[in-house]
């Protein structure tokens, strides 16, 4: 399959290394920088490397559209892809609104282009085994408690690279961890959840505020409480799943009951739930279908995140 990558950067090396080992071609890379934008074609062995995404779908020869670029910019991006009848793999999130990505969604179902959005934790095997037991009945959660903690006070990705953007606390990493406790709680509708949403201040430094939290409660009673940090130097993403039958917890990927070890994520290769979530993505574009995790599957997490931004008035973007 012949492959375009829109952004570089550190999870578009995660996609590529991946596309490669699984034989698929390289073909053209859109970029912003164009200093940066060569050497990461050069670097990844991409065919052709341009500034312009107009110029890449053009391509007759193209398959398939995979978007790493900063979050603000993916929206645009997507329904360009779109509507170019192109297959696309949208890093998360789909959009930066709730009514953004649902029009992205009825697009893609309107033009049958098939969409997917890289909410990578859902193909963590972890986070499944944990979902499998809920579903099954072998789990019945009474509190979800989950963390997304990284030191961020300077403008940086999890590389240690510098960067000319800024993150989303909220429409980023927040969408990861919100998505995941609705899929194993079964994606309980939206309209009965109760939602409440805190932002900690704008960080000087950075210009975008650096702390959240998300609290949710379903009609059963089932609590969920979301934390996510810029300022901890103490990082990782943690879940506890505290159910009547026992406590499940995830901690960097590997998922434990009392200390006894059920995954050991050092059986697997590091990024196996990015190749897990690219195979199905591949595999959909290659049957005609939509992907697992489709545009419409994730609009239940952004409706939330939509509900905690329009409850903080003060803009969570960078001024």
């Amino acid at each position: 399959m012949n492959l375009c990558f829109v952004g570089y950067g550190a999870i578009a090396g995660v996609h590529a290394d991946i596309c490669r080992r699984l034989g698929h071609t390289l073909h053209t890379v859109v970029g912003r920088v164009p200093a940066s934008t060569e050497a990461f074609a050069r670097e990844y062995g991409f065919a052709r490397h341009t500034l312009s995404l107009e110029e890449a779908l053009g391509q007759h020869d193209l398959d398939a559209v995979i978007i790493c670029s900063p979050s603000e910019l993916h929206e645009a991006q997507a329904r360009q892809t779109i509507e170019a009848g192109k297959p696309v793999l949208v890093e998360l999130p789909l959009a930066m609104s709730h009514a953004a990505g649902a029009a992205l969604a009825e697009l893609g179902r309107r033009l049958g282009v098939p969409v997917m959005v890289a909410h990578t934790q859902r193909y963590m095997p972890a986070v499944r085994m944990v979902r499998d037991e809920v579903a099954a009945g072998r789990l019945h959660p009474y509190h979800i408690l989950a963390r997304f903690l990284f030191f961020r006070r300077r403008n940086v990705g999890w590389t240690g690279r510098a960067r000319s953007w800024a993150d989303n606390l909220l429409w980023h990493h927040s969408c990861h961890m919100v998505d995941t406790c609705l899929w194993i709680l079964g994606m309980p509708p939206v309209d009965r959840l109760d939602i409440r949403g805190r932002v900690g201040p704008r960080y000087t430094a950075t210009g975008i505020p650096m702390d959240l939290d998300i609290a949710i409660a379903t009609p059963e009673g089932t609590l969920v409480n979301i934390g996510m940090s810029y300022h901890s130097e103490d990082t990782g993403l943690d879940f506890l799943f505290v159910g009547e039958e026992r406590t499940l917890h995830i901690a960097e990927h590997m998922l434990l009951h009392r200390g006894t070890v059920l995954y050991d994520p050092a059986a697997d290769h590091p990024y196996v739930a990015n190749e897990l979530q690219d195979r199905e993505f591949f595999a959909a574009v290659t049957e005609g279908r939509q992907p697992a995790v489709s545009a419409f599957d994730v609009l239940p997490a952004l409706a939330i995140l939509q509900q905690v931004q329009d409850q903080n008035p003060a803009p969570l973007t960078r001024r």
